[in-house]
């Protein structure tokens, strides 16, 4: 009987034990969840998010401005039949090999020489232009002067950024995304239709958001729409990742205090399409007499 009192004790003991034990775990368990609490809360905090494109990512963009502003300059004065700047840009890798095949095919015509390796640096990114601008020094150092001073100037000018819907309409051709927007259901094919029937750039857009913002919950538009631009635009994609959806759908460069230049964009052949600015109205304003027609 004594025996059998003893075990009963040893055993209650023992539970008793273990209990303290899984109580003193749960204990350390809850307080290790509030200090990695507290220790994300700075970091979600310090966490802004703004409609207007981060400045690392319009650095990419501002060499595009400079090649459109001393445009003339460069067709007119560049002359790759004299010198070795074209050689210093293959060995740089500056430009591809069939880029520097495509040169020497227009021997006979230097202007369009120039405008064709113009085209190629906007497309390409901002090392490459760098590049380019340190490979005229030698032979053409006034020249190279001034790209160089030109783009400076618009670097230490990022505090004025493009707002996330004029950076889109602006940059990205609609032609790269309609396709997969429409596989994805985001839009339907009366734009692909308009597109192809000539309809505005900035027309097409304003129709194309119409239709994204009017959609029901459940269609994960922003992660389908990131993900799209993320193939060729992913400065942009990862910008428009960061802030809410629906801010993307209106221009908010009327918070700026001067306006942007316009930019020109190419169609892929070379050939130059200028692009407006766009205006400060949300799209959200009522329709022209032409999109009530449609």
């Amino acid at each position: 009987m004594d025996s059998s009192c003893s075990c009963h004790a040893e055993i209650v003991k023992m539970l008793e034990k273990i209990n303290r034990i899984e109580n003193g775990i749960k204990t350390l368990i809850i307080q290790n969840q509030k200090t990695c609490n507290n220790e994300e809360l700075p970091r979600k905090k310090s966490r802004r998010s703004s409609n207007f494109t981060p400045e690392s990512s319009m650095k990419v963009y501002v060499h595009k401005e400079v090649l459109q502003e001393k445009y003339q300059k460069i067709v007119d004065r560049l002359d790759f039949s004299k010198g070795h700047v074209l050689d210093e840009l293959v060995q740089e890798e500056a430009i591809s090999e069939s880029d520097h095949e495509n040169i020497l095919k227009l021997t006979q015509k230097r202007k369009d020489q120039n405008r064709y390796i113009i085209h190629r640096f906007r497309h390409y990114g901002t090392d490459n232009f760098e590049t380019f601008v340190n490979s005229l020094k030698e032979e053409y150092p006034d020249l190279s002067d001034e790209l160089n001073l030109s783009y400076k100037e618009k670097l230490d000018l990022k505090v004025r950024r493009k707002c996330l819907f004029c950076m889109v309409i602006q940059t990205i051709d609609i032609s790269d995304i309609l396709d997969p927007l429409f596989e994805n259901k985001l839009i339907d094919d009366t734009i692909i239709e308009q597109r192809l029937n000539g309809t505005s750039h900035d027309l097409l857009w304003r129709r194309l958001f119409n239709q994204i913002k009017d959609l029901p919950p459940g269609y994960n538009c922003k992660e389908v729409f990131v993900d799209i631009l993320s193939v060729k635009y992913k400065d942009i994609a990862k910008a428009i990742d960061s802030v809410q959806f629906q801010s993307i759908f209106h221009c908010s460069c009327h918070l700026q205090k001067a306006p942007f230049p316009r930019a020109f964009e190419t169609d892929g052949s070379g050939s130059l399409s200028d692009v407006s600015s766009t205006s400060e109205c949300p799209i959200s304003e009522k329709k022209t007499p032409i999109e009530n027609s449609t």
